[in-house]
């Protein structure tokens, strides 16, 4: 977990209850199991799949799009700190 600079480093509290997180971990494994086993997600969907991710989502695109003979431009964009600057005081009034 990644703390904020100046902020005090704490334990977060979990509100859900043992018996909950575990029916909610046998319902996600049978749910994924049952989505992998009956093809319901297209091999070009790499989104809530193991082993699949962006990069190989990016890998596969530029793969498809360089065989065809077409230029490739890509733009990454990293966003991870930019929600740190915001002022938030402007979108929460007390």
């Amino acid at each position: 977990m990644d703390y904020k600079k100046g902020a005090r480093a704490y334990q977060p509290v979990s509100l859900t209850s043992i018996a909950c997180k575990m029916l909610e971990h046998i319902y996600c494994s049978h749910l994924c199991h049952h989505i992998d086993a009956n093809n319901v997600f297209g091999e070009a969907n790499h989104g809530f799949r193991a082993k699949h991710s962006t990069e190989t989502q990016l890998l596969v695109t530029s793969h498809d799009l360089l065989d065809q003979g077409k230029q490739l431009d890509i733009l990454i964009l990293d966003f991870s700190k930019v929600f740190d600057t915001v002022p938030h005081s402007v979108f929460f009034v007390d």
